[in-house]
């Protein structure tokens, strides 16, 4: 057992059984999101909103499966207990941090801005009445009206959400404002010198 460990392999095991037992109402093995939902109010003593269960899934899905199952639940509880940080994690080579443009990180700071403005509860996720509000600004801030309706903001958060879980994250934002300057013709990433 590692040093630095909290826990054993078999106590993680007994906790990851103990954990998906107790949440895992329908006991198939996958915590849904009514489970989701229980899990969270539960432990934050208060009714949980549905924009975080998509946050939720962004961290418990360690293997970007689309569920979250034994196995998630164990590699995080081996991630935090274990004492090994990268246990679950495959190796893979580093991706190489970007380097934008004065323009592009221009943009970015207002699209953050903007984001952070309607993010009341700092968790990083918008649900559809913020998403609504971030595009009113975003239209007042181009000089245009905004006349659009709540389908129209779910049909903008539907096309942004990566993840597919009917919220719209921070970094989902990020890559669309990065997405709209390339097509319009921005350059958004410097060229690496060549030594």
């Amino acid at each position: 057992m590692n040093q630095n460990a909290l826990a054993s392999p078999t106590e993680i095991q007994s906790l990851t059984n103990y954990f998906l037992n107790y949440f895992d109402q329908d006991h198939d093995g996958l915590l849904k999101d009514q489970e989701v939902f229980n899990m969270l109010s539960l432990i934050y003593r208060q009714p949980y909103q549905d924009k975080a269960i998509g946050a939720f899934y962004d961290v418990w899905d360690t293997n970007k499966d689309g569920k979250v199952d034994r196995a998630d639940i164990e590699a995080l509880c081996r991630k935090y207990l274990s004492g090994e940080e990268n246990f679950f994690q495959v190796k893979t080579e580093k991706a190489k941090k970007k380097v934008y443009t004065k323009e592009a990180l221009k943009n970015l700071e207002v699209a953050r801005r903007l984001f952070n403005m309607f993010d009341n509860d700092k968790s990083g996720v918008l649900g559809l009445n913020e998403v609504m509000s971030l595009m009113k600004e975003s239209s007042k801030i181009m000089g245009a009206e905004f006349n659009g309706t709540l389908e129209d903001a779910k049909s903008f958060m539907e096309m942004i959400d990566v993840s597919g879980k009917g919220n719209l994250l921070l970094e989902d934002y990020e890559n669309y404002v990065l997405k709209s300057l390339k097509e319009s013709g921005i350059n958004v990433e410097n060229e690496q010198m060549k030594l």
